[in-house]
């Protein structure tokens, strides 16, 4: 295997990353790819059959998937792992020869569109009925305001989340992506192309985002400060 080839793309929730592992399988794995489909990546997260299993054995959603990562690594025979895995600096040190990837966007609009998913999606896995003000009330709602948090460092600090970032090779941000798409040429050796897929299920009259001016707007902005703060550092020294 190829070791400028060995990737992992972790795909944090709503930032584009179904568009993102689809443009790089095609790019980087095309022959695996057109043989066997997504079943050829065995290194591919299975996000709600991992939460369900999480849940019974009783152990913390994140960390359960870290293991996974650990794991999915050291069988993959291919050099693609993707999904919704969380960041592990254990992971990156043990198998330093792999270029770690992710795609990040503006934490707010990454908020929103993480709810609007859940509450138009047509399948269960993390659906909600709730309106947009009792499901920033919710486990759910409030574990979304910390997506980076929790996907960048296992100690939910804002200063360990930005010390991990040096393992990535390529860092995006998805209100960027030409530059993504030249970070990446530049670090693996071709300009992947990206096709938009995974479009929101919400029509545009159901978008309706509460007004900047509202309590719930600043109440949503408070509860984000710390992912905000990730991302500024991202879009200070990576844009």
């Amino acid at each position: 295997m190829d070791s400028s080839k060995k990737i992992v793309f972790h795909h944090i929730p709503k930032c584009g990353g179904m568009s993102i592992a689809a443009g790089l399988a095609i790019t980087f794995f095309p022959w695996t790819l057109i043989r066997y489909g997504r079943r050829g990546f065995p290194g591919h997260l299975n996000a709600k059959k991992a939460s369900e299993d999480a849940d019974k054995l009783n152990l913390d959603r994140y960390a359960y998937r870290r293991q996974l990562l650990e794991t999915s690594i050291g069988e993959d025979k291919v050099g693609f792992v993707f999904g919704h895995y969380p960041f592990s600096k254990a992971v990156a040190e043990k198998y330093p020869e792999w270029h770690y990837i992710t795609l990040m966007r503006d934490p707010v609009k990454r908020w929103y569109s993480e709810y609007f998913w859940n509450r138009y999606k047509d399948h269960d896995y993390a659906k909600t009925d709730l309106d947009i003000e009792e499901y920033l009330e919710s486990e759910q709602g409030q574990r979304d305001t910390r997506s980076y948090i929790n996907f960048l460092t296992e100690d939910n600090q804002v200063s360990s989340a930005i010390e991990n970032l040096k393992y990535f090779s390529v860092i995006g941000q998805l209100e960027n992506l030409p530059k993504f798409q030249s970070d990446l040429k530049s670090k693996l050796g071709r300009k992947p192309f990206f096709f938009k897929r995974n479009k929101s299920p919400a029509k545009p009259q159901d978008y309706k985002q509460p007004d900047e001016n509202s309590d719930f707007h600043k109440k949503l902005l408070n509860l984000l400060e710390e992912d905000r703060e990730i991302y500024s550092h991202v879009m200070s020294k990576y844009a």
